[in-house]
């Protein structure tokens, strides 16, 4: 790319380069400019004109018009300062003004320095201006430095956290916590019986709902305590029945094989009554029994 108002034929078909050439080429122009007003036309210095250099120009030309600029500023300050002080003569001339700065100790022209100073930094060249905005900058400067103090001591506790945690980190991953080794293949194990037994417990729950009556009805405490006491009743009757039929356990199932059986156990039944009964009859009559032994 060429320096200074020439164009590239590349340039004449790309937008963007034209502008980035017509951009530098004023900015070349620019410092054409300022060192012809520093140097003069006829006495400028020989240089290379290439990118590096034109940064650096305008850089330098940017400092040095600031510098300047602060200079004008702090010039403009020291002239409103001695205004003030020499503004009852109003009759003296400059020449007032250079004897004063003659006669202005080296204490005195500290205390205008650093006022002048002030002032640039403020950007002001009035006393009442500067006070006020010097008051509101040390009012800010005393919320920051009590919002630091803040600061610092919510830092040292986070930072004790943060050691603690780190201590309650170090614990978790010392030995004293680490997991057994059978306890990753136990683990999986469980979780595969647990879906297989959830798989299972689906399938149960599916098949019951299948087996349930599609109406169920509703049944009252009292109609099932009344059911209880008539089961506990046919229990205990079942009980009799099942003590009678102990007895016919011993009989043939055919019935004409169990009749003479059966007419044997009744005569072995009639002797033992007629027993029965004459033992009774002793018992009762003493001393015929007596007689009759």
């Amino acid at each position: 790319m060429e320096i200074g108002g020439e164009w590239t034929a590349s340039a004449l078909f790309s937008p963007s380069k034209a502008r980035a050439q017509q951009a530098q080429a004023k900015d070349w122009a620019f410092i054409d400019a300022w060192l012809a007003k520093r140097y003069g036309s006829k006495r400028l210095p020989v240089y290379e004109r290439n990118q590096d250099t034109l940064q650096t120009l305008l850089a330098l030309a940017t400092y040095n018009d600031t510098a300047d600029e602060q200079q004008t500023l702090a010039e403009r300050t020291q002239r409103s300062v001695l205004q003030t002080v020499v503004k009852r003569h109003t009759n003296e001339d400059r020449t007032l003004q250079r004897a004063l700065l003659q006669t202005i100790s080296e204490a005195g022209e500290r205390t205008v320095d650093a006022l002048s100073e002030l002032a640039l930094v403020l950007h002001s060249n009035d006393i009442v201006t500067m006070a006020k905005t010097l008051r509101e900058i040390t009012i800010e400067h005393f919320q920051l430095r009590e919002r630091n103090k803040r600061a610092q001591t919510l830092q040292t506790m986070l930072d004790g956290e943060l050691a603690r945690v780190g201590n309650v980190l170090k614990d978790i991953k010392s030995d004293v916590l680490a997991t057994p080794p059978a306890w990753p293949k136990q683990t999986y194990e469980w979780t595969r019986t647990a879906k297989h037994l959830k798989t299972k417990v689906a399938e149960y729950d599916e098949r019951l709902s299948g087996l349930q009556p599609a109406y169920a009805p509703s049944v009252s405490v009292e109609q099932t305590a009344r059911r209880l006491t008539d089961l506990e009743s046919h229990r205990i009757a079942l009980s009799e029945l099942e003590m009678e039929l102990d007895g016919f356990q011993s009989l043939p199932s055919d019935g004409k094989a169990a009749k003479p059986k059966l007419e044997t156990v009744r005569d072995r039944l009639r002797k033992l009554t007629a027993e029965r009964d004459n033992i009774f009859e002793h018992l009762v009559d003493p001393d015929e029994a007596s007689s009759t032994l």
